[in-house]
């Protein structure tokens, strides 16, 4: 399903596919034997899906969900929760994870009380205030983030801060404009990087490492975070190999990776971000249960470096999804 964008401000979209993508993503599954229909949005593809059930029309249908968009709690949830509901073939993580996934305050908070390594963070909602009236302490560096968004939403040039410099005003004039509901985290400099993981019925893989980097500058997001106009706009963000990472370092992250993705029951392919201090200790920063299932993604780029085809990423996607519900 493609994502059409609409009603809000260009930095209040955390992702869009361009025709071209669209059309390359349908190319790849027409490829691979798949006849694809694209629906823009989630209420074209119900409307058409509770006619097809009356005409049971679904049986042969798969269902992949790629929109990425979206504002509040549950909303990436919606059509796997349908297919579920409706006994429909689909291949994205299923709504549990989504759930989780898309509500940062959620996932940092079961992966903190499993000991996984975390920057502190804290919970604001407008009406309510601090979760538990816990706050940051003066002179802390922090990054203020939407709750609910991914792709850098929300992330700018202002983001990262030292709490004292600007404080609760700031952040209930930020939440008021992303469903009044957004997450203060300690900052931590260092390399941003991305696990990619593969999440089985019978096993959790991390299969690699992904670096972000900024196109002109590869040291630039050391003390910085990834913008949404870096990310989206500009398109200066690339991948890369981190070579230099140790191999006891990265073990340690693949290891967090597989526990983080399987504490947040993530399926098929899954990422998990993190941030590499300068004494090489890896903090989870963000995940994401169902990545974009492009080639210039961290997933893609990674297979990709591997030697596999967008066709054969696709195929396993496709093969993962289908087995881990018996589906065939």
């Amino acid at each position: 399903m493609a994502e059409r964008i609409r009603g809000r401000r260009p930095e209040h979209i955390s992702q869009f596919y361009s025709r071209a993508q669209i059309d390359s993503l349908a190319d790849a599954f027409t490829a691979i034997g798949f006849s694809v229909e694209v629906f823009p949005d989630e209420s074209s593809f119900l409307k058409t899906a509770t006619l097809d059930l009356d005409r049971h029309m679904m049986a042969d249908a798969i269902v992949y969900a790629i929109g990425e968009c979206g504002f509040g709690p549950g909303r990436r949830a919606l059509i796997p929760a349908f297919c579920q509901f409706n006994n429909i073939k689909y291949i994205n993580s299923g709504p549990t994870a989504n759930c989780i996934a898309r509500n940062k305050w959620l996932a940092y908070s079961i992966l903190t009380k499993h000991g996984i390594r975390m920057p502190r963070t804290w919970h604001y909602r407008s009406g309510n205030g601090w979760f538990r009236q816990r706050l940051p302490e003066n002179n802390l560096e922090v990054i203020l983030k939407p709750n609910y968004e991914s792709m850098c939403v929300g992330i700018d040039e202002n983001s990262v801060f030292s709490w004292g410099d600007k404080g609760s005003a700031f952040v209930e004039a930020f939440a008021n404009s992303f469903d009044g509901e957004v997450i203060v985290q300690e900052f931590i400099p260092g390399l941003e990087l991305g696990v990619p993981v593969i999440s089985t019925v019978n096993d959790i893989q991390a299969i690699g490492c992904v670096g972000y980097k900024h196109r002109e500058s590869p040291s630039e997001y050391w003390s910085k975070a990834r913008t949404n106009y870096d990310e989206c706009t500009e398109g200066v963000v690339q991948n890369y190999d981190p070579k230099m990472i140790d191999s006891e370092t990265l073990a340690q992250m693949h290891r967090t990776a597989e526990e983080a993705a399987r504490l947040l029951t993530f399926e098929g392919f899954c990422r998990i971000d993190f941030r590499l201090d300068a004494e090489s200790n890896p903090f989870v920063i963000d995940t994401n249960e169902s990545p974009p299932p492009l080639m210039q993604s961290a997933v893609g780029s990674l297979l990709a470096r591997m030697g596999f085809s967008h066709g054969e990423y696709l195929s396993m996607l496709a093969e993962l999804g289908l087995r881990r519900r018996d589906f065939g």
